[in-house]
């Protein structure tokens, strides 16, 4: 079941329900189809789709039964399961890692002091392979090897809580000509960001473009493309308007945050010489996997603590090897890579006045710089910093 409750004895003015192969053009107000390729009833509003799951007031319990009872947890802790806390305290200084499932608060939570936290950060990215250089030696001298492809950011754990998607890797660099002479070869294309098909954020960013080697007698090889970013398949979906008057948290909670970035794609090699070979280009680094979604019910919450779901740092690209002699062309500097986006978070409460502090941390991760060029080739591009994720406090109250 997604995260979609409305308590079905104070509906929103439920209209005509369609069954249809496609989606009604131009509805009334309220009118709802069901959705035949996922099951979900989605709701017109008067200006979107929106996915609407009826829960009957018997099956509303915000903030749990209390049976896991009174809980202080003093360790780093990781939960296996979804969890109904009687009273929870966090320590000083302790992370609770929610692990891809929700929980719950019957009474009170209370934060130890500000260091302490409910947290799970996408992963950071590998950097990009540095290109080897070129030589005088051999005939023909060989070119540089390109540099390796930098490995995608880890997402993050998914079990009764939608995944944080995991970053994308990057592209490798080209190898350099060889001095026969021959020209360098092209940096690989890194890979696309990862799709989000039920999204409550945005779409993802697009990998840097890798950088073209240096010219010798011979073309230096070409950039990779830039990568694609991922697609947020419902972009835009307002949480007012499918969590309704009664916030639900129970069962699989299948919407997520923002779609993931691409990775950064690899340089191109030198161009060879007479006698003299290119460098191998940068590889392009990965980007950061996203933060998670993190979901919690708590009746009250006290203390000084954060939620944090960053995104990971994207990959530092690869370094251009240099040209084997002062006619090569040097390999470039491979793409940095994006940084992961920000999670989502979730919180259902009744009263947070005395929650000191930021509450939440959804930065997204810091790009990583473009490598820089061997002798004869040029620095690679920058990736870019993910974006920041999304936060929903919801007042039980309003």
């Amino acid at each position: 079941m997604s995260f979609i409750g409305e308590n079905s004895a104070s509906g929103s003015g439920q209209g005509e329900t369609i069954f249809s192969p496609f989606r009604p053009q131009a509805p009334k107000k309220w009118t709802r189809w069901v959705n035949p390729d996922t099951g979900d009833t989605e709701e017109w509003n008067g200006f979107e789709w929106v996915v609407v799951i009826n829960v009957s007031s018997a099956d509303i319990t915000e903030y749990g039964d209390g049976s896991d009872g009174d809980v202080t947890i003093s360790v780093n802790t990781t939960l296996s399961a979804n969890k109904n806390y009687n009273n929870l305290t966090i320590a000083a200084g302790i992370e609770l890692d929610p692990g891809g499932y929700w929980f719950k608060v019957k009474g009170i939570l209370t934060w130890g002091n500000s260091s302490s936290k409910v947290k799970l950060n996408g992963g950071s990215a590998g950097n990009g392979g540095v290109g080897g250089n070129g030589t005088t030696s051999g005939s023909p001298a060989p070119g540089g090897a390109g540099g390796t492809a930098g490995t995608a950011g880890a997402g993050t754990a998914g079990n009764t809580v939608a995944a944080g998607l995991a970053g994308a890797a990057g592209g490798a660099g080209g190898a350099g000509g060889n001095g026969t002479p021959t020209d360098g070869s092209a940096g690989t294309v890194g890979n696309d960001g990862t799709n989000e098909s039920k999204s409550l954020g945005s779409s993802g960013l697009t990998g840097s473009a890798g950088t073209a080697g240096g010219a010798g007698s011979s073309a230096g090889g070409a950039a990779g493309a830039a990568t694609a970013a991922g697609v947020a398949s419902i972009p835009g979906w307002r949480i007012v308007d499918f969590i309704g008057k009664t916030p639900v948290i129970q069962g699989t909670i299948t919407v997520a945050g923002h779609a993931s970035n691409g990775g950064g794609s690899g340089s191109g090699g030198g161009g060879g010489s007479a006698g003299e070979s290119g460098g191998g280009g940068g590889g392009g680094a990965g980007s950061g996997g996203n933060g998670a979604s993190i979901i919690f019910a708590a009746k009250t919450v006290t203390g000084a603590g954060i939620v944090e779901a960053k995104g990971g740092t994207g990959g530092t690209g690869g370094n251009g090897g240099n040209r084997g002699g002062g006619s090569a062309g040097g390999g470039s500097g491979g793409a940095g890579g994006n940084g992961g986006n920000g999670g989502m978070v979730i919180i259902v409460y009744e009263d947070i006045s005395a929650w000191s502090g930021s509450r939440t941390d959804v930065s997204g991760g810091s790009a990583g710089t473009g490598g820089t060029g061997g002798t004869g080739g040029s620095n690679g591009n920058n990736g870019t910093a993910g974006n920041a994720g999304i936060a929903f406090f919801l007042n039980r109250n309003v």
